[in-house]
């Protein structure tokens, strides 16, 4: 009975060291992140910035953005819901955390399940997808050219909860199509 109680106790040691190890390289990743990227909160949307925006931008940007409204550099967004891993599996409760950038584009994103906690992250032009189950043991590790390019585009399309992300730049520019649909490159 003694030696099962200490493997279940070496067992729960190691699930919140595992635990404890894992929050602290995404707090290390965070700070990496806002590092690369500059406060640009000191900018402020003018209606003007739109005058030769596709009309459909327009009239985003007049509905969304306040006049004098300062640029939004880092975000950082909590939820909670449910996710399903799979079609066929079941539910299960998620908590998730994730911090962004917008002057160089990026972003790290933490969900913890009572099984997995995966990371999902865009940082110096390098994406990467991360699933650790019960905190030990990494069962997913991906990385490389898709993944750059999938983590940006998922950055680019959050940028609706940010939009003056979504303000022309040197990077960003918009083009008609017609009155109800513009393109946008990157």
């Amino acid at each position: 009975m003694t030696i099962v109680f200490s493997i279940l106790g070496l067992l729960l040691l190691a699930l919140i060291i595992g635990k404890v190890n894992l929050s602290i390289q995404f707090h290390k990743k965070v700070i990496e992140l806002f590092a690369l990227s500059k406060n640009i909160s000191q900018q402020q949307f003018d209606k003007s910035q739109t005058d030769s925006l596709p009309k459909p931008v327009q009239r985003y940007f007049n509905y969304i953005l306040k006049e004098e409204q300062s640029f939004i550099s880092y975000v950082r967004i909590k939820h909670e819901g449910q996710f399903k891993a799979g079609l066929k599996k079941g539910w299960m409760n998620i908590k998730g955390e994730q911090y962004a950038t917008t002057e160089k584009p990026g972003f790290i994103w933490k969900g913890t399940t009572a099984m997995f906690i995966a990371q999902d992250l865009y940082i110096a032009e390098k994406g990467r997808l991360i699933v650790s189950l019960f905190s030990l043991i990494n069962v997913v590790n991906a990385k490389g050219k898709q993944y750059n390019q999938g983590e940006l585009l998922r950055w680019l399309g959050e940028s609706i909860l940010y939009p003056t992300n979504f303000l022309p730049s040197d990077k960003l520019k918009w083009f008609p199509i017609d009155d109800k649909t513009a393109k946008l490159t990157f």
